[in-house]
């Protein structure tokens, strides 16, 4: 068989191949170096070679009994010379009902054969229905088209087969057995029907409680038997039908019509019937009964020997009767009268199993004991009692079996056993030994102990749920059962509970070890919970997700774990762990291997036994090596430091080196070897880490490693805190207590930075709490203050002390002589070192002739000077900032009146760089003058006074005022006109208008335009058009001496 080879660190040849690959690169050309790449490659991905190594002994198991099979045969027949029984899962065969062969069925599960027209034909679950003519090559019918149900019963009866199919209302049959086709008619019958007969012309079917018949497979009269009784077989011998059933129940019918209840002589169930040798034979649970006719019937043999039987299928042939049943029971008879045990080995469940003394022993149901001295090979033991013996230990050289009704049976060899009287009458469920006490729990919280086996003394559990396991390791026992109950007991007298914190669904235990890595406990659910001490727990990931795991053992170095799932054919589960954190499955999924109760290892090899009688045994083990102690303890404080002595017991392998995380000790420094004892160094383990630091003994190919658990503690002094906070405002200051754990040491001192604190000033100390004093800490500055607490022995503890100021602060915003605007308001409190964020000038502060800048903690500005967004720290008081203003350069704004009109007011004002003129005086025109505005720009522009007051100030300027001349002439009239005219306009050109006849000569017009704008604005509105128009046509005005 091909097998994974997993190379790791764990592993030797993990060392072997990388030192070899490392010295090739080290030394070698370039040719060499490529296979070394390869080789490296190789070493990385060796996780998914599959390597030719033999398979893993734990993951081969053989079966020991029952023989030829344990599993449940359902249904047999006889035909072509041959026995052919099946039941779930397996095919038996046999020529002559004694030597039988078996095969898998091929996942079909037979429920039902039968035999007719010159082949076997079986049906099994999906419908499926084969035919063989020997019971070895089955052919695939067209069954399973028709339905997908579990065909419950096959019969050949009247040259016809039919198949009952489970819990529907139709039956199939077929006239060859290989083309099947569903019955037509009514058939609303048949979801009750169990069995097939045929009598006087009418098919009949028997079942819940039902009869149904039919003469043509096609219309079917049902009718009730009206008891409430399940038939489950129907045989005829042409004149009278035969129906078996619960509770010993037999009723007989000519044509299935009318029933007649016969005697069976029985209350046990009967499960088949058969018509063959002139009498028909009935069998079931633990019975048979036969008759000659039907009517009249006898008991024959009771099976209840222990092997609690159940017989569920019975065949005829060469003159030999063969009954088969529960976990592959095989009984055979020449008359059907005796009858003799065909298969080998219990058929009864075996509950626990034990090495000890050179034997195997198992312990099973009504007081069964078997024993082996290679496991392969089992015989019967008296045990002397027929109350079911519940487990079996092999303790201090004794074998102790507990049980049923306070049962205890001891044995120094296995073979000849004695009754103790334990005092009770509760089961009694397991048994340790521990510092020379054995201890045994059972129902409804039962513990007693003894000395000698021989006297029992009870002792109080506190509990009364039942006690399901127990087992003895690290100085105490641990005891489990229901309701998630964990016990402890230092001495089997005085117990203590633990808790586990599973939930309901998975707090039923029913075993518990001690093992190199601690505590294991196993239960419903599936359940496993480790614990190093047996008070605290941690429940472990299985590998699984069904079925309940019954008990646990610790052997050979490793944890292994038995358990059952009935929700399933996968029945048996076996679980390994080197450690009880990471589990394997041992036994193949879908096996069909009967669940199991007990496993145990001895004489190389493991045994598991349980239901039905099962007994596997595992392919060779070799007997791993082992160390002792496995878990031990460490104190890093210098004067209790001390090697570590670790006895080995190498069972012909060899240590090969010892690792921590994968990293090798180096042997000679961190540890020595001398024969079978290690020595690990002080120095080695002082350097490891408080907690739990796990040494991996790594040994000779084929031998599993050991992991030796350290507990890593150091008892020197601690204090408790060993941070603390202390708060300088005034009205938070308080003492710092401190709680010193002196573990047998002296206190002597404290010291701050190589400066020794003084005793009864800056602290006080009071058994083993040390009073640092408020008054120390306030002289300490902000931030932290490591105290160092000294002692005798052991290492300084540090006390870190994180000094703040919760005082808090205020920022005030001055506005240093603004002349408009508000000032900023910031409504924080600050604490010393805490930053505070300036904020912006929100209130529009202004001062004239200044530019305001930021913000200055200094009155005249000096310093740091900050604007929005700014931070800094604050300090141990209240913080001012002022505002800070910069001096703007001033022009002079210079007013102008001219000649036609006055100033109102100053005519000069100083304006500052960027500002506005806000003192624009008022003007007075002069007669026959209107103000027309301030101009800068030789009349250009001509402003308001708020227009001036508009235009910002950059430098020096003067605004001279600009009229118009407002005289104005009345209307004139032909004869007075030119005088009129002459007058007004002379008035306006100052002399520089004559008239002379009708000529108008202006001496500083600039044109006849001109004139005509002064003739507008002395002459009234409502005559000038007129007025305009005459001169136009009357004069010729001359302009500079032109004409026009």
């Amino acid at each position: 068989m091909l097998k994974k080879s997993k190379i790791t660190a764990g592993n030797p040849d993990f060392h072997t191949v990388w030192m070899t690959i490392r010295q090739i690169f080290r030394v070698s050309g370039g040719m060499a170096k490529l296979i070394a790449c390869g080789l490296l490659i190789l070493l990385l991905f060796a996780e998914t070679i599959p390597a030719r190594a033999a398979a893993d002994p734990l993951d081969q198991w053989n079966v020991r009994s029952p023989l030829p099979t344990g599993i449940d045969a359902k249904s047999i027949s006889f035909g072509n010379n041959v026995f052919v029984a099946v039941g779930d899962g397996k095919i038996r065969r046999s020529v002559d009902g004694i030597t039988w062969s078996v095969t898998d069925d091929g996942g079909q599960y037979f429920q039902t054969i039968t035999f007719g027209n010159g082949f076997f034909v079986a049906g099994g679950n999906s419908g499926v229905i084969k035919t063989s003519t020997d019971g070895i090559t089955w052919t695939l019918t067209n069954s399973n088209s028709l339905t997908q149900t579990t065909i419950s019963a096959v019969s050949y009866l009247n040259g016809k087969y039919i198949a009952q199919v489970y819990w529907v209302t139709y039956i199939l049959t077929s006239d060859d057995g290989k083309t099947w086709t569903k019955s037509a008619g009514t058939v609303t019958t048949f979801m009750h029907g169990n069995a097939f007969a045929y009598a006087n012309g009418n098919y009949v079917n028997v079942g819940y409680n039902s009869f149904s018949y039919s003469s043509n497979l096609t219309n079917w009269t049902q009718d009730y038997f009206g008891d409430s009784i399940i038939m489950y077989g129907a045989a005829s011998n042409g004149s009278i039908i035969a129906a078996v059933g619960d509770r010993g129940n037999i009723k007989t019918s000519s044509n299935g019509t009318n029933w007649t209840v016969r005697m069976s002589g029985t209350t046990e169930a009967l499960r088949s019937v058969v018509y063959a040798g002139n009498q028909f034979v009935a069998v079931g649970n633990q019975t048979i009964v036969t008759s000659p006719d039907g009517i009249t019937w006898t008991a024959r043999q009771s099976l209840s020997n222990g092997m609690r039987d159940r017989l569920y299928g019975v065949s005829y042939g060469k003159g030999v009767y063969v009954a088969v049943g529960w976990y592959g029971a095989i009984f055979s008879s020449s008359d059907g009268v005796s009858w003799i045990r065909r298969n080998t080995g219990p058929t009864s469940d075996l509950y626990g199993v034990s090495y000890g003394a050179g034997n195997f022993v198992g312990v099973g149901y009504c007081g069964l004991l078997v024993k082996s001295v290679d496991g392969k090979n089992w015989s019967f033991v008296n045990s002397g009692t027929s109350k079911w013996l519940k487990r079996i230990r092999f303790l201090n050289n004794n074998f102790v079996v507990v049980g049923e009704s306070g049962t205890i049976l001891t044995s120094g060899d296995g073979s000849s056993w004695t009754s103790r009287s334990s005092g009770k009458t509760e089961a009694l469920s397991d048994v340790a030994n521990g510092k020379g006490i054995y201890a045994a729990v059972g129902d409804k919280g039962t513990i007693i102990t003894s000395s000698n086996l021989s006297a029992w003394t009870s002792s109080s559990s506190g509990v009364t749920v039942d006690l399901i396991g127990i087992t003895y390791g690290n100085n105490q026992f641990v005891a489990v059962g229901r309701d998630g109950t964990i016990l402890t007991s230092s001495d089997g007298v005085t117990w203590s509970t633990r808790a586990t914190g599973l939930l309901p669904q998975y707090r039923y235990f029913n075993g518990v070890t001690y093992g190199d890595s601690g505590y294991v406990v196993v239960g419903d659910g599936p359940t496993i919970m480790t614990s190093s001490d047996g008070k605290t727990w941690t429940k472990q990931k299985s590998g699984i997700s069904t079925g309940t795991l019954l008990d646990v053992i610790f052997d050979n170095g490793m944890y292994v774990v038995s358990g059952i799932d009935t929700s399933s054919m996968d029945n048996a589960k076996v679980l390994t762990s080197l450690d009880g954190v990471t589990w394997s499955r041992r036994i193949p999924v879908n096996s069909g291997i009967l669940g199991f109760y007990g496993v145990i290892y001895g004489n190389n090899t493991y045994v598991a036994v349980g239901q039905g009688g099962t007994i596997y045994q595992s392919n060779p083990v070799p007997a791993n090596s082992t160390i002792s102690p496995a878990m031990a303890n460490f104190d890093k404080k210098p004067s209790a430091q001390s090697d570590l002595t670790i006895a080995m017991q190498l069972n012909g392998n060899t240590l090969t080196r010892i690792d921590n995380g994968g990293i090798a000790l180096v042997q000679g420094i961190d540890y020595t070897v001398s024969g079978s004892t290690v020595v690990v160094n002080k120095s080695y383990l002082a350097n490891q880490p408080v907690g739990t630091t796990k040494l991996v003994f790594v040994f000779s190919v084929g031998a599993l490693p050991r992991t030796l658990t350290i507990q890593i503690s150091n008892t020197t002094p601690t204090i408790s805190p060993t941070t603390a906070s202390f708060d300088k405002k005034p009205s938070a200051q308080s003492d710092l207590n401190i709680t010193m754990t002196l573990n047998g040491n002296t206190f002597a001192g404290i010291s701050n930075g190589g400066v020794s604190l003084n005793s009864g000033t800056d602290y006080t100390v009071s058994g083993s709490v040390v009073t640092i004093k408020k008054s120390y800490l306030a002289l300490q500055p902000v931030g932290t203050t490591s105290l160092q607490f000294k002692f005798n022995d052991g290492d300084t503890q540090m006390l870190t002390v994180t000094v703040k100021d919760s005082t808090t602060y205020k920022v005030i915003y001055d506005d240093n002589g603004s002349t408009e605007g508000s000032v900023p308001t910031d409504n924080g409190a600050y604490q010393q070192g805490k930053p505070v964020a300036v904020l912006a000038n929100t209130g529009g502060l202004k001062r004239i002739g200044y530019l305001f800048k930021g913000w200055s903690e200094n009155q005249d500005g000096t310093g740091t000077v900050y604007v929005q967004g700014d931070t800094f720290a604050m300090g141990n008081q209240n913080v001012t900032l002022y505002a800070v203003w910069e001096p703007l350069s001033t022009y002079t704004v210079k007013y102008d009146s001219g000649a036609n009109g006055s100033l109102g007011g100053a005519g000069t004002e100083n304006v500052v760089s960027g500002s506005y003129p806000v003192s624009v005086p008022s003007i007075t025109a002069g007669s026959d003058y209107t103000f027309e505005g301030w101009s800068s720009d030789g009349g250009v522009t001509k402003l308001t006074g708020n227009q001036v007051m508009a235009v910002k100030v950059t430098g020096n300027i003067v605004y001279r005022a600009y009229y118009r001349f407002a005289a104005e002439a009345s209307t004139p009239s032909d004869d007075t006109a030119d005088a009129a005219v002459n007058s007004k306009l002379t008035l306006r050109f100052k002399g520089n208008v004559t008239a002379t006849g009708k000529s108008i000569v202006v001496k500083k017009a600039t044109d006849d335009s001109e004139v005509f704008a002064a003739l507008a604005m002395i002459l009234p509105k409502s005559t000038y058009p007129a007025f305009r128009l005459r001169l136009r046509c009357l004069r010729s005005i001359t302009a500079r001496g032109i004409m026009s």
